[in-house]
């Protein structure tokens, strides 16, 4: 009997302890109901262990002491793949096999023939000989965790592993959980050197051994298994995880009734919830949650005494029931229900402390910014609007019209009313001409046109 090549690339990155110790005792057996000639022994090489992965890799095939081939043959998992033969007949034949990858890292096995009376007679086929746990790994094994600690975990609850390849020489192409030496899950493609698998909710067949194993690309293009995680081994009780009863606050319910809670694993909403009371045997009432709710209430009938409730659920072709919840007191009317003890006055939560200080520091803050920004606005109004004024001042300075007469009137003019002897005398102080000369007086400004006027910017001395 041989693995097939599906089993064991289920198995590839893991140790074939198991695979082997079922071939040996298939193999002797074999040998204990035929007259086959002993098994061979297959190894390695010596100094071809550091060979694998160098695409060359020596393998001998040794028959038992006192026993002597004349072919030997080497297999490929069930395919005959080389042989040798001998005349005379020898103990020992050597396979070289070129153009190894991680690839075609699979397990190898030989037998031998021997001429008896001119009959040929074969040996039973040796052990298998794995090159891949022969390989050195080049690629660290991962760390894996468990949820919840310890493996133990019921059913209806969630399991999750976590595998990490932090010591991971280049990025991991994929992620591999095995169970059993198998191939459980496969993440292609991961974000980082992490990388999470999730079973739920757990259905009662989840327990064994678990590791986990990443692959990564060499600078030769092979994918690479990394060496196996340590192995966890899971436990799965078939109980399902019991749920919680609690007692609503008297503002949630009316006050003539009582009303409790049971809540469920989330695993399964919809479940059938039975309230009993405790140690009674059968419900005292069962309602079933909606399709997206795990816990319903219930209105319980006599407000007094210990109740308990259990829900069950639908597993394939079997109704699965929980273990009850812890039983919980109704006290009957008139007894004050025991609320949590207060917080000690002394108690000093520091970090809402400095929470709240830190919230008042910032708000401070901002409101002096706003107040800064709103005053520095109103400074730049008033400074535009006073600007503004000075400028319509101005302006209505500049219009207005400052108008000075320079006609004058001609001195050599007579006067009316005696006033030419008043000329007459002043022209002597002057040293003008008398009377008797004719000479007009103009101002010393003249105009072509009519008479104009000046207006001046600056007071007049």
């Amino acid at each position: 009997m041989f693995l097939s090549q599906k089993d064991f690339l289920q198995a590839k990155g893991t140790t074939l302890s198991s695979v082997k110790l079922v071939l040996i005792f298939e193999l002797l057996a074999n040998a204990a109901c035929s007259n086959s000639l002993p098994a061979p022994a297959i190894s390695l090489a010596p100094k071809m262990r550091s060979q694998v992965l160098k695409r060359t890799v020596d393998i001998l095939c040794q028959s038992p002491p006192g026993h002597t081939g004349s072919t030997f043959l080497l297999y490929k998992e069930r395919q005959l793949i080389d042989s040798r033969t001998f005349s005379p007949e020898q103990s020992l034949a050597q396979f070289t096999l070129r153009g190894i990858t991680t690839q075609n890292l699979t397990i190898y096995c030989c037998q031998y023939q021997s001429q008896q009376s001119g009959v040929p007679i074969y040996s039973i086929m040796s052990q298998y000989l794995s090159l891949m746990e022969e390989a050195p790994s080049v690629l660290p094994k991962p760390l894996m965790s468990v949820d919840p600690p310890g493996g133990s975990v019921l059913v209806g609850q969630t399991l999750s592993f976590r595998c990490t390849a932090s010591q991971a020489p280049r990025q991991p192409e994929a992620f591999l959980l095995l169970k059993d030496g198998r191939v459980f899950f496969r993440h292609a493609a991961p974000a980082g050197l992490e990388e999470s698998f999730t079973l739920k909710p757990v259905q009662g067949k989840e327990g064994g051994f678990y590791s986990c194993v990443y692959q990564a690309r060499l600078p030769s293009q092979d994918i690479v298994n990394s060496t196996a995680s340590d192995p966890v081994y899971i436990t799965v009780s078939d109980s399902l995880a019991a749920p919680s009863l609690v007692r609503l606050p008297s503002a949630m319910q009316s006050a003539s009734s009582v009303t409790v809670k049971c809540v469920g694993s989330p695993s399964y909403p919809g479940a059938l919830f039975n309230l009993y009371r405790l140690g009674a045997a059968h419900p005292l009432s069962s309602l079933r949650a909606t399709a997206a709710q795990h816990g319903v209430r219930f209105i319980l009938p006599d407000p007094t005494g210990e109740y308990q409730c259990q829900y069950a659920v639908n597993l394939g072709q079997e109704w699965r029931e929980s273990a009850r919840s812890l039983p919980i007191l109704i006290d009957p009317p008139g007894h004050s229900v025991p609320t949590e003890p207060s917080t000690p006055a002394s108690h000093i939560d520091w970090a809402l402390v400095a929470g709240s200080v830190s919230a008042g520091v910032l708000f401070v803050a901002i409101l002096a910014i706003l107040v800064f920004l709103l005053h520095r606005k109103v400074k730049l109004h008033t400074e535009k609007k006073r600007k503004r004024e000075e400028a319509l001042l101005w302006n209505s300075l500049h219009n207005m019209d400052n108008i000075i007469d320079f006609s004058l009137r001609d001195r050599c003019t007579p006067a009316q009313d005696g006033g030419a002897e008043a000329i007459a005398h002043g022209d002597q102080i002057l040293g003008n001409p008398p009377h008797g000369t004719t000479r007009h007086r103009t101002s010393s400004l003249s105009f072509s046109g009519p008479q104009a006027f000046t207006t001046f910017k600056s007071p007049i001395p």
